[in-house]
């Protein structure tokens, strides 16, 4: 029920909305005097049946008569009250003492006169036909001077002054309508097409307000931690969904939802990625696409567009990647094993050969990890798919690894003899996680492109130097071979968005030493001799 009705100060007065002064002055008095003798006081237009029972303390009836001071309040509250004017009031409002609010309608609607128009906005606000009352208003609108002198008795009227305006403003209040102001407004529309720019701006303006709130509070979980910004971002989300659905209703496609549904949906966004970026929930890529889905799917402009794309896209890859629950704890383990590599081998001296090492050591604990991945990995979908990508990624940077190594020795400017021991020294450590490489699952193209490719070099080079490979040892080449790998990046961690990126040095010129040295004892041989 309306509140400008229930509480109206003429009903608290116990007077008509038309009255004079002095009758509101008069039943301030009566209702005051029988309050000081523990009494109350009843007024025929009461309605305690309808509206429930008047409270009248002599600071309540002071606080009306304070309300109807200004012209503007008097005319506001006026509307919201009964009038009485001609006959056909007195019998209507006679009805309406008895509690028979339809027989009331039925005696004003043939009735033609303001105050049968204005009785009857009351009258269907009570019955809860709030389109109805709007046609009564602007019946009213349309004779607005007349109903101003009916209502201010020579007092003068207040500027630009719109009854239609004075009935939007407090109808807006309803709890009912504001649940619904977009279907109110196109109730309206059909019925009165004049009042549509008034409509928007009452009904819009506060929705619009309450947006720009709500984007406020989702803005301020910023450095609050991941968990905060979540719940923020789910909270507008879910806040702000039927309220741009009647916005847009009210407003359009325009400038001003355009610029809004975008503050709004990059809000959303934002909160989504922060969630992501500094959370550890197991569930953070799904909670995180759902709020960067919404967001995508509610702004409008190119630019915003655009940013939600691209972030929506980002996050695909990464839930693309991310290992089934199942092999998530050795994914991690395998993650955290290949970050520890890798900042040690920045930290290395590749010439002296301590890169081979760790790539060695990478290889053994991740063997370890990718064995129980393999396991598991046959039963899921996509699981097999996935330990081939995880166990590709780490056979890269073990490989990248070997590559640098085994070229940084021979391209140092060490003695030849050097060199060779140096190799002798490393070779085996290579071949072996070379080899241990080679019985992971691993994509094709990466097997046959580099893996395979590699490690006949590496054969061949232990070969040269008497490094076993448990394999038949090839003929000495006379041609220097050289380890090569595709330029790959070495990363710390392959289930983050955020990958930092080393690059080996994948370049150099193996000097085949064997022949050389043969060369020197044949020398040596023939001067003893």
């Amino acid at each position: 029920m309306l509140q400008a009705i229930i509480n109206n100060p003429y009903r608290i007065l116990g007077a008509v909305a038309n009255a004079k002064r002095k009758e509101l002055l008069a039943n301030q008095s009566k209702i005051v005097a029988f309050a000081k003798v523990g009494q109350s006081v009843g007024f025929p237009l009461d309605l305690d049946g309808v509206l429930g029972s008047v409270g009248r303390s002599p600071e309540r009836v002071q606080q009306a008569l304070s309300e109807l001071t200004l012209p503007v309040d008097q005319l506001r509250l006026a509307l919201f009250w009964f009038v009485k004017a001609t006959p056909a009031d007195d019998v209507a409002l006679g009805a309406v003492a008895a509690g028979d609010l339809n027989r009331a309608i039925e005696v004003l609607m043939p009735v033609q006169k303001l105050s049968a128009y204005h009785n009857l906005v009351v009258l269907n606000l009570l019955v809860k036909k709030v389109i109805t009352a709007s046609v009564m208003v602007d019946k009213l609108y349309q004779r607005q001077q007349e109903w101003l002198s009916l209502m201010l008795e020579g007092q003068m009227s207040p500027a630009g002054l719109d009854v239609r305006g004075l009935f939007i403003g407090e109808v807006a209040k309803m709890p009912k309508l504001k649940a619904s102001s977009a279907e109110f407004l196109q109730k309206v529309a059909e019925r009165l097409p004049s009042w549509c720019p008034l409509l928007v701006d009452s009904l819009a303006g506060p929705l619009l307000q309450e947006m720009e709130s709500l984007v406020g509070i989702a803005k301020s979980s910023v450095g609050k931690g991941s968990k905060a910004r979540y719940d923020a971002g789910k909270q507008l989300m879910q806040a702000a969904a039927q309220k741009l659905k009647e916005l847009h209703t009210m407003l359009g496609a325009g400038v001003q939802y355009d610029s809004l549904a975008d503050r709004v949906g990059l809000a959303v966004l934002q909160c989504g990625i922060d969630y992501f970026n500094n959370s550890k929930d197991t569930d953070r890529s799904q909670k995180a696409m759902e709020l960067q889905r919404w967001a995508l799917g509610v702004v409008r402009g190119s630019i915003a567009k655009g940013r939600c794309e691209e972030n929506v896209k980002i996050l695909e890859q990464i839930i693309e990647r991310e290992p089934p629950a199942e092999l998530r704890v050795y994914a991690d383990s395998l993650a955290a094993i290949l970050s520890a590599s890798v900042m040690t081998y920045e930290k290395c001296s590749v010439p002296d050969g301590e890169g081979i090492s760790i790539a060695l050591l990478l290889a053994q604990k991740a063997d370890v990890e990718i064995g129980k991945m393999k396991s598991i990995a046959a039963s899921l979908p996509k699981g097999i798919k996935f330990c081939e990508e995880r166990a590709t990624e780490v056979g890269m940077v073990v490989l990248t690894m070997l590559v640098g190594g085994v070229n940084a020795i021979q391209d140092t400017a060490k003695p030849i003899y050097m060199i060779r021991f140096a190799l002798e020294r490393v070779l085996g450590d290579a071949w072996q996680a070379s080899s241990l490489v080679e019985k992971w699952p691993l994509e094709s193209d990466f097997r046959k492109e580099q893996l395979n490719p590699n490690r006949q070099i590496l054969k061949e080079l232990c070969g040269a130097v008497g490094v076993s490979t448990r394999n038949v040892i090839p003929k000495q080449s006379s041609t220097k071979s050289t380890m090569d790998v595709k330029a790959e990046s070495l990363s710390p961690s392959f289930s983050s968005a955020n990958q930092a990126e080393i690059s080996g040095n994948k370049s150099g010129y193996f000097l085949l030493v064997f022949l050389v040295i043969m060369m020197a004892v044949c020398m040596l041989l023939v001067f003893f001799g």
